[in-house]
């Protein structure tokens, strides 16, 4: 058997599916780079104090990451380890529409801690579930406080939130249930995680772990960009800035772009501007927001996944 020739086959495939990636996530990225040297530009007219504040709090999205994957496991796992897989997601998730790219570097680094890879697939599954429970439930209550400004003097009938949300369950449990893909592969899966998920339940150790470090990852997100409009006047009550980051991060999960590109600041701009923010503040703090979040963490990530694999770690 050509063992060599088998390594190197599959070391130029491995190159060729970086290309690609590459390829797509320049493809993607190409029409948005405009907004970096105006976000860097921001930076520069901004309140110094407040910018470092945004990026310190910017930093605990990947102790989350890291708290929140140890929490949707039996086993422990490194906690350092597993705080640097979540950095070099900010590159291998431009790889991939949302979310791909997370699930597959986590995936990775699971297994590479010896967790079997359908116990591993069910761990980054159930991480993901808590994540959009928490959002949801952070997001209900957000709509529940600013809702009405957000909608303006529209007419809505009463407990429209509820409606609204009972609809869009219906819709989406009804393809579930009626698409082959929903019954062949979304069910099962479905079934596995709660299983897992149930399990989980029933350590408080584990699910405080699992909640709360998706609980640390939304807040985080919602303080920075809280933060960053602070560094030019922010204007508006905190609670409002946390209600538009939750629907404006829900609207953009919709999005195929890679982190939301593109949906995300416009979602946020107007949102911001829907619940009182002026609008240059507004552009100006989601500017430095995406520049802390989304486009300074991209070489860093680039390094740690290098480092990583280096390490024998994903």
């Amino acid at each position: 058997m050509n063992t060599s020739g088998s390594l190197t086959w599959k070391k130029s495939l491995r190159y060729a599916a970086g290309l690609a990636g590459i390829a797509f996530a320049v493809h993607v990225m190409l029409p948005q780079v405009k907004e970096l040297p105006d976000a860097i530009h921001q930076v520069e007219t901004g309140s110094v104090w407040w910018l470092l504040a945004a990026a310190a709090i910017s930093l605990a999205v990947y102790a989350g990451g890291a708290i929140s994957l140890q929490g949707s496991l039996e086993q422990a796992i490194p906690i350092v380890p597993a705080a640097e897989t979540q950095l070099a997601i900010a590159f291998t998730g431009l790889m991939a529409p949302q979310g791909v790219g997370a699930f597959t570097t986590n995936l990775q680094f699971l297994q590479k801690q010896g967790v079997p890879p359908a116990a591993a697939a069910t761990a980054v599954g159930i991480d993901s579930v808590a994540g959009v429970v928490v959002h949801a439930l952070s997001l209900i209550g957000a709509v529940a406080l600013v809702g009405r400004k957000l909608v303006g003097d529209i007419r809505v009938p009463p407990r429209w939130e509820l409606q609204v949300g009972a609809a869009a369950v219906a819709i989406v449990v009804g393809l579930i249930i009626w698409s082959p893909l929903g019954r062949n592969k979304v069910i099962p899966a479905a079934l596995t995680a709660s299983r897992a998920l149930k399990a989980t339940l029933r350590h408080p150790v584990r699910f405080t772990q699992l909640f709360g470090g998706s609980a640390l990852i939304t807040f985080a997100n919602a303080l920075t960009l809280a933060f960053s409009m602070d560094a030019f006047g922010r204007g508006i009550p905190m609670g409002d800035v946390i209600a538009v980051y939750l629907a404006a991060a829900a609207i953009a999960s919709l999005a195929p772009t890679p982190g939301g590109l593109g949906a995300l600041e416009a979602a946020l701009v107007a949102g911001l501007t829907a619940v009182g923010g002026v609008a240059g503040t507004a552009v100006g703090g989601v500017l430095v927001f995406r520049l802390l979040t989304f486009w300074l963490p991209i070489l860093p990530g680039a390094w740690m996944l290098r480092s990583l694999r280096g390490r024998g770690l994903v």
